[in-house]
């Protein structure tokens, strides 16, 4: 599918054509000889068949794929320069081309497809020119996406034009038709977890369409590279999910999201070794912006304490609406015969997600109402109350947030910007990257380039300093 057939019988002269040059191309081949590389071959005499050509099928279209379809046109017609540009015309001219491309790389197979009028007049949708869909073909040759052939028919009318896509049009109606089928890259959740309508406020709608078409370009960016894990190929389709509303919630989830740590530092992008750049105590540190103050040293020190304990309960309390439930939680995962329980229900867990995994058929275990919030590496007799009133003491200037309703999702969103800033630069910039909440993966090669912007990134929305670690 990469390369096409070589004929050495034939006396060919091969040129890159886009459809603004055809006419100069007609009447001056030698002029665009060498060194370009090629995706149209005109052939001076002869027979070029194709070797599995199948003829083009002129009523069909390809599902989902508007995205596709509407970014093409809008470079279709940037680039014709069309005075008139009827484009419901275009549209159902490329969606139809664009079918026939997809069904054609699934067969290992050529479109063949005439260039004149008279073979290409009757069984059209909407009676398209040839015209039309020459000027869309010699336009998808120029942009790399398809190889075209085109013929010259000798008096026994054998000779066909005929094109094949190219690798980066089917990675791109691969990368259509998954975002095709994910309602979206923006995503509501109510408090049921089902999708709901965006508000009809015109500033909402223009927030999640600014923030659709973010994550748009980065997906199709993603889909330019290869992200692999262990030899296993990553699906790059990445998409943002509020809870509610379009201020709650927001951050990005995607396959590499829900690998562990250890299976996420395997990763390559484009066979090139990854690292993952992280900030540190972020959650933290937005409340204290947010409240006009300044974190000074390590949130997770509080006096009579071992700081993973702290950190531990400070990653739950972050994200707990109610104190006095953290505080029963805290002493039930401290108390040694819930510690026993959650063990024994953790072995039986792995057990059956090792059994799940390999196709056999194995009850789920049953969890006990106890271990509801428990909170691993608790020592033991650990109290929840006092320990609560310590770390409200450590943390006074934002105390007063702690525990209030969607504490959790409105700092979510709040990373989810910063983030969202550091992707969209990685956007621009034409570098992939894989953010996984408050951190982000890139090739070890730009560690040092994203260093810079996840700390820029920060300081545009706070105004304050943050430590950014691999």
């Amino acid at each position: 599918m990469n390369e096409l057939p070589y004929y050495p019988q034939l006396d060919e002269k091969i040129i890159p054509i886009g459809y603004e040059r055809i006419k100069r191309i007609k009447r001056d081949f030698d002029e665009y000889q060498l060194p370009f590389q090629f995706n149209t071959i005109i052939v001076d005499k002869g027979l070029m068949l194709a070797p599995n050509g199948k003829y083009v099928k002129k009523e069909i279209k390809t599902d989902n794929i508007d995205y596709l379809i509407n970014t093409l046109l809008d470079e279709f017609k940037d680039r014709s320069g069309l005075k008139r540009f009827r484009r419901d015309t275009y549209s159902t001219a490329l969606n139809m081309l664009l079918a026939n491309a997809r069904i054609a790389s699934e067969r290992h197979a050529q479109v063949v497809i005439g260039r004149r009028k008279d073979k290409y007049k009757y069984n059209n949708p909407k009676s398209i020119d040839p015209r039309t869909t020459n000027a869309i073909l010699d336009f998808m040759a120029d942009q790399n996406l398809i190889a075209y052939i085109h013929g010259k028919d000798n008096e026994m009318h054998e000779n066909s034009s005929w094109f094949m896509p190219l690798p980066r049009l089917v990675n791109m109606l691969k990368h259509a038709e998954v975002m095709g089928t994910n309602i979206g890259h923006i995503v509501l959740h109510n408090e049921h977890k089902m999708i709901t309508q965006w508000s009809k406020m015109r500033s909402v709608q223009l927030a999640v369409t600014r923030m659709e078409k973010e994550m748009n370009a980065y997906c199709t960016l993603l889909f330019e590279h290869d992200i692999r894990v262990m030899d296993i190929k990553l699906i790059p389709f990445a998409k943002r999910v509020f809870n509610r509303k379009h201020t709650l919630g927001g951050r990005i989830y995607a396959d590499w999201e829900l690998l562990s740590k250890g299976e996420r530092a395997q990763i390559k992008i484009d066979g090139e070794k990854t690292v993952e750049l992280d900030y540190s105590t972020i959650h933290y540190r937005i409340l204290y912006a947010q409240e006009g103050a300044t974190l000074t040293g390590d949130p997770y020190i509080v006096d009579g304490y071992d700081r993973d304990t702290i950190k531990r309960v400070s990653l739950v309390m972050l994200n707990s609406e109610s104190l006095v439930s953290l505080c029963r939680q805290i002493t039930r995962s401290g108390n040694p015969e819930i510690k026993a329980m959650f063990s024994s229900y953790r072995q039986k867990r792995e057990t059956y997600v090792n059994l799940k995994s390999r196709g056999l058929a194995v009850e789920q275990p049953y969890k006990p109402k106890a271990l509801d919030g428990f909170i691993e590496g608790i020592p033991d007799g650990t109290q929840g109350k006092p320990l609560l009133a310590m770390l409200m003491q450590r943390h006074d200037p934002i105390a007063h947030r702690l525990g209030t309703p969607d504490i959790g999702i409105s700092l979510q969103f709040a990373d989810s910007q910063v983030m969202m800033q550091c992707v969209n630069e990685a956007t621009a910039l034409g570098i992939p990257v894989l953010p996984v909440h408050d951190s982000l993966i890139c090739q070890a090669r730009h560690k040092g380039l994203f260093y810079g912007i996840m700390r820029e990134a920060f300081k545009a929305q706070y105004g304050q300093e943050i430590e950014v670690k691999t």
